[in-house]
């Protein structure tokens, strides 16, 4: 369409001259899909965006139609000349039915793209999207319930824009305050994270969640408030705006605890806690009385159900809400049940163990799980007493197997598992004396023999368990085959040397240990940790602070050396690859970007506090 053409090529003299020669501008231009109106508002608003300013579109609007045309700056002469172009199109629009235009579905002419009351508050044409909003019901309606392809409606559009009258006109239509956009963001966090006229975009936040009456708005609301430093103890002339909007979160927030007092829910009390907590508002009323109704209910319910989770949440919860000298009583109830239903399950899984190593037939799983029930079941317990009689036999055959076969691995095992079995049988001790005699040394003389052969191998395993075996005889550790033998330990597993070894867990969890060892004490690792904090530590605002004020510098508690297996053996080949890949390059080093910390916040309306030495 020739309109189409005179806007793209810029030329507000052709447009008035089309519109003055009755051009429509609502009639759809096939080549693109949209109507010349919504083009030149699409222009504006691109135009717009490219001004760096911090006030709205309606300020930077009436800036520019203000100073007429003696713009001088080149962005804002384009800014202008859009702007008459698109004021005009608007008044030449209700000619050609602009009434029944607002009245149709904003779907159907905009293609899920913005409607044109929605178009008209990105660019600041407030007054326009009022009498657009004005024109009847069915106009009004489909613009408040009218969202884009992203998922947001005119009052999204018109908090990110912090426009104030058409923010009310959409709320008195009926637009709901709370409704969430595609990105999950409700009106008022629209309107905080809007990077125009500050401060007056959290005056807006505080005026919706006014609006709105929904305790989470006006949470949302004060907190955006609180950060930008308009509450006190920032400020000692709060705004009458946001003052309002603090006092029914107040209101609210005393309502909430009253009534989560009243039924004694542990859910509803849980929530009012946090709420407050999150809130920032110290020195509620109900608040003390709360915690401890919840940690009380949560201990008492524990005890009840039984449920070993419950009791150990409830315990801590006790513990971190500094309840526990007043439930004195709760707590020490919980703990003893924590204690009685550990022990059931140790007790449960030690005979599920039995069982299942009854059932395998496996001597080395059996004489395992005889061990560990050896601890945690009476001395009387039948399936205790039937696993060490089935184990004493397997042992018993084993023992006879190997002199009769002559097989010198069978009976190291099973001089093995007679030791550690300890079944103080006659007939085991009398094998053993006769297996000792018939191979014409004693069994430690075996186990020096088997570190000799473990000090070759290839297996971790099987070194890990001649390891195990001399140490579970109680044979000297400073013996030079026990060293080559740990030593070759290490190298097939890639571990460092100076690192302990838990002989007493079996060797599928090895890569499961933790060994944490606190090396603080050694020399010029204290400060050079220190060091390191002081020269990354960036003081930055980060969301998991809940808005407490970040330190200005962090003092080093202890270095923790935390040793394991597997994860070294990675760093190793990850670390041979990297030098592999530097080599010959130019030294250099990357710069520390971004480095953030965290740490537990307080309240909100307490006294300001200064920068913390944190931990």
């Amino acid at each position: 369409l020739p309109l189409t053409t005179a806007l793209r090529v810029r030329r507000p003299s052709v447009v008035k001259l089309l519109l003055s020669a009755k051009a429509n501008p609502q009639a759809c231009d096939p080549s693109v899909g949209k109507c010349p109106l919504l083009i030149s508002l699409d222009s504006l608003h691109d135009a717009m965006s490219e001004i760096t300013s911090a006030a709205s579109p309606s300020s930077i609007v009436e800036n520019i139609l203000g100073q007429g045309g003696e713009v001088e700056d080149a962005q804002q002469a384009e800014v202008h000349s859009l702007l008459l172009i698109s004021i005009a199109m608007m008044e030449k629009s209700w000619a050609f039915g602009l009434t029944q235009h607002a009245a149709s579905n904003p779907a159907e002419l905009t293609g899920g793209h913005d409607s044109l009351p929605m178009m008209l508050a990105r660019c600041g044409l407030t007054a326009q999207c009022l009498e657009v909003l004005s024109v009847g019901t069915a106009a009004q309606s489909g613009a408040v319930t009218y969202t884009n392809k992203d998922g947001e409606n005119l009052l999204h559009v018109a908090a990110s824009a912090v426009d104030f009258r058409i923010c009310d006109r959409a709320v008195e239509l009926g637009a709901n305050v709370i409704t969430k956009d595609g990105n999950g963001h409700t009106a008022i966090m629209r309107a905080r994270t809007s990077g125009s006229s500050f401060p007056t975009n959290h005056y807006l936040a505080c005026h919706l969640a006014l609006k709105a009456s929904d305790l989470y708005a006006v949470v949302d609301a004060v907190e955006g408030a609180w950060l930008a430093r308009l509450t006190p103890p920032y400020t000692s002339s709060t705004t009458p705006i946001v003052l309002a909007a603090v006092q029914l979160l107040v209101t609210k927030l005393t309502q909430k605890l009253e009534d989560a007092l009243e039924k004694e829910d542990v859910s509803q009390l849980e929530e009012s806690i946090e709420l407050v907590k999150y809130s920032r508002i110290q020195g509620m009323p109900d608040e003390a009385r709360a915690i401890c109704s919840m940690s009380r209910l949560k201990l008492l319910r524990g005890v009840k159900t039984g449920n070993e989770l419950e009791l150990k949440q409830a315990v801590i919860n006790a513990k971190q809400y500094n309840v526990s000298a007043v439930l004195s009583e709760e707590v020490a109830a919980a703990e003893a049940a924590l204690k009685t239903v550990s022990e059931q399950k140790a007790v449960s899984g030690a005979i599920r163990n039995l069982e299942e190593a009854l059932g395998s037939g496996d001597p080395r799983c059996l004489c395992h799980a005889v061990l560990k029930c050896r601890g945690c079941l009476p001395q009387g317990n039948r399936l205790l007493a039937k696993a060490a009689s089935v184990l004493r036999d397997l042992i018993t055959k084993m023992l006879e197997d190997g002199l009769s076969q002559n097989n010198v691995s069978m009976l190291d095992e099973a001089l093995r598992l007679a030791r550690r079995s300890s079944l103080s049988d006659p007939r085991i001790e009398a094998l053993c004396r006769m297996v000792t005699s018939v191979m014409g040394h004693t069994p430690t003389y075996v186990l020096l023999r088997r570190l000799e052969t473990a000090a070759k191998e290839d297996d971790p395993r099987v070194i890990f368990e001649a390891l195990c075996d001399t140490v579970a005889v109680g044979l000297d550790r400073a013996s030079p085959l026990f060293d080559r033998a740990l030593e070759r330990y290490h190298t097939v597993r890639e571990s460092p040397r100076n690192w302990k070894v838990d002989f007493g867990r079996p060797y599928e969890l090895q890569d499961a240990i933790l060994n944490k060892v606190v090396i603080t004490t050694e020399p010029k690792v204290k400060q050079f940790f220190q060091t390191l904090l002081d020269d990354t530590h960036k003081v930055a605002y980060t969301r998991d602070r809940r808005n407490e004020r970040v330190p200005a510098r962090l003092r080093l508690q202890d270095v923790v050396l935390v040793q394991n297996e597997r994860s070294f053996a990675k760093y190793r080949r990850k670390r041979s690859d990297i030098r592999e890949k530097v080599q010959g390059s130019e030294p250099g080093m990357k710069q520390f970007t971004g480095i953030k910390t965290a740490r537990c916040w307080h309240g909100m309306l307490g006294a300001d506090k200064e920068p913390l030495q944190a931990d």
